[in-house]
């Protein structure tokens, strides 16, 4: 993740121009981390490909923080965590995203079921001493699992905007 105070003073299209795909966002109160794509914010009203960084209206549902630390972050197969990905590295993962941390019984149970689909795919490491002679099995995300990601995210927004719909009739019809 680039400095703070670096990404506040630039645009959307300039953090888009250096091949940065998500926002990042850090809350110091919670410790709360968010990535949000630049589709996803560019849709808000009043927010465009001009609109500083720094001046994006962010607020944490958590703590209600308004003032987070704020980065960019390239997402993609080829960078940083998925290129990485095992039991552990994942249950970690999980962990800050969530508060809560799954066994790894459980999280090898769904790896297990996304490779049969498809999805993903793994492949053994090198076998180390600290591990008591045993290899990390490493994962990596196949063409479908990321074109079945995209299509489950597409349905998740289409979902989302659906309730802001049923939330506006609601206060509508409290007003009539």
């Amino acid at each position: 993740m680039e400095i703070d105070s670096y990404w506040r003073t630039r645009t959307i299209s300039e953090a888009q121009a250096q091949g940065y795909s998500h926002l990042r966002a850090v809350r110091s109160g919670c410790g709360r981390i968010t990535d949000i794509p630049w589709l996803l914010l560019l849709r808000r009203p009043g927010i465009s490909r001009d609109t500083f960084i720094g001046n994006l209206p962010l607020r944490c549902q958590r703590c209600g923080s308004t003032e987070p630390i704020i980065g960019v972050r390239q997402h993609g197969n080829t960078h940083g965590y998925a290129k990485r990905a095992y039991g552990v590295s994942i249950q970690d993962h999980i962990l800050r995203r969530v508060g809560y941390r799954h066994s790894i019984g459980s999280i090898y149970a769904a790896l297990g079921r996304l490779e049969d689909k498809g999805y993903i795919r793994s492949r053994q490491g090198e076998v180390t001493r600290e591990r008591g002679g045993r290899a990390k099995l490493y994962f990596t995300v196949t063409a479908a699992g990321q074109a079945t990601l995209r299509e489950s995210l597409r349905a998740i927004s289409s979902l989302q905007r659906g309730l802001r719909w049923r939330e506006a009739f609601r206060r509508i019809e409290v007003f009539a």
